[in-house]
C-alpha cells in the first residue's frame, strides 16, 4: 500500500512538473516572438526615420 501511494505520488509529481514546464515554455516563446516582432518593427521605424532625415538634410545643404 505504501509503495502504491509512493508510485502515484511521483506519477502526479512528474505529470504536473511536465505540465507546468510546458506552459512555461509556451508563454516564454510567445512573449519572445511577440517582443521580437515588436522590436523588429521598432527598428525599421527608426531606420526609415533616420533615412528620411538624412536625405532631408542632404538636400537642404545641397540646395542651400
Amino acid at each position: 500500500m505504501y509503495y502504491y501511494y509512493y508510485y502515484y505520488y511521483y506519477y502526479y509529481y512528474y505529470y504536473y512538473y511536465y505540465y507546468y514546464n510546458y506552459y512555461y515554455y509556451y508563454y516564454y516563446y510567445y512573449y519572445y516572438y511577440y517582443y521580437s516582432y515588436y522590436f523588429y518593427h521598432y527598428y525599421y521605424y527608426y531606420y526609415y526615420y533616420f533615412y528620411y532625415y538624412y536625405y532631408y538634410y542632404y538636400y537642404y545643404f545641397y540646395y542651400y
